[in-house]
């Protein structure tokens, strides 16, 4: 295997480690403001890539909140709608951080598909999967994993 390879890859999931957790920071803050409505947040200068996002109270949900998020290849933008239910709030806040940082990186992950940052294939569904990273187009680094499950 080689460990430089894997090495560089760790550094870009940093990269977009870090844009998530910027994200999701503005997100919260919005939120934590107390002020429902709709938001446009710029993901970063790098990115450019901006985010639409309207949130609510809506105290008719059963559950204690509802999230969900889309990536607009045609705009380059990511849409994230959050409906909180008051009597779950301001309890249910950390579950909402968890589930903005998945749903927000699954999202921007879609993006630096439509850019060719990245992406990802299954190369063998039974034990592997095959990561294939381009970079500017000029930069190729494959990395393959091979998952061990237990039996």
């Amino acid at each position: 295997m080689n460990y430089l390879k894997c090495f560089n890859q760790l550094i870009l999931e940093s990269k977009w480690d870090l844009t998530t957790r910027e994200v999701v920071k503005k997100v919260i803050s919005i939120i934590k403001e107390n002020n429902p409505g709709s938001y446009s947040i710029l993901s970063s200068e790098e990115d450019g890539l901006i985010i639409f996002f309207d949130w609510s109270f809506d105290d008719k949900l059963k559950e204690p909140y509802y999230l969900n998020g889309n990536y607009d290849d045609e705009s380059d933008t990511i849409q994230i709608v959050l409906n909180i239910n008051r009597k779950f709030y301001p309890q249910s806040l950390y579950d909402i951080l968890a589930d903005l940082n998945d749903i927000f990186r699954h999202e921007f992950e879609h993006h630096l598909q439509s850019i060719s940052l990245i992406d990802i294939e299954d190369i063998d569904k039974k034990n592997k999967v095959g990561c294939f990273c381009c970079i500017s187009g000029s930069v190729r680094l494959d990395i393959f994993l091979t998952l061990v499950f237990s039996q």
